[in-house]
């Protein structure tokens, strides 16, 4: 995996339809993790290797190594964070909805069940309770 900008990359999921964002989020996220498993799989075995031989391995390669670790957890932590806040976006976003469709059927249901005065009525009532728009 070449290394990546996690802000750019989150540029460029913001321009995605907003029903794709997640899975786009989830893909790079199981890639990081991916590659974040064979780097440490790398490193574990040169510490074994040490371990077993005395011999340690090229300096230049284990820091690296841990320099690339390093930067794929940075990414990671920050995609979940990202991830966070588009799934609680989304879930306003459905609550708003779910809640809009709810008032609409209730409003057409209370336009069945109640007479035209008591209707009038609750609408008058509703609209003086609104809190004044500045």
């Amino acid at each position: 995996m070449e290394r990546f900008d996690v802000e750019t990359f989150i540029r460029q999921v913001e321009a995605m339809p907003e029903d794709q964002r997640l899975a786009a989020v989830d893909a790079k996220r199981a890639e990081c993790d991916r590659e974040l498993g064979k780097i440490r799989a790398q490193i574990d075995g040169a510490l074994s290797r040490h371990a077993a031989t005395g011999s340690y391995s090229d300096p230049r390669w284990f820091r690296s190594a841990q320099g690339a670790r390093r930067a794929i957890g940075w990414n990671v932590q920050r995609l979940n964070e990202y991830r966070g806040k588009l799934r609680k976006r989304l879930n306003q976003l459905h609550y708003d909805q779910e809640r809009s469709e709810f008032l609409a059927q209730f409003y057409r249901a209370c336009k069945e069940v109640l007479s035209p005065e008591v209707m009038a009525e609750l609408v008058q009532k509703a609209n003086e309770a609104r809190p004044c728009q500045v």
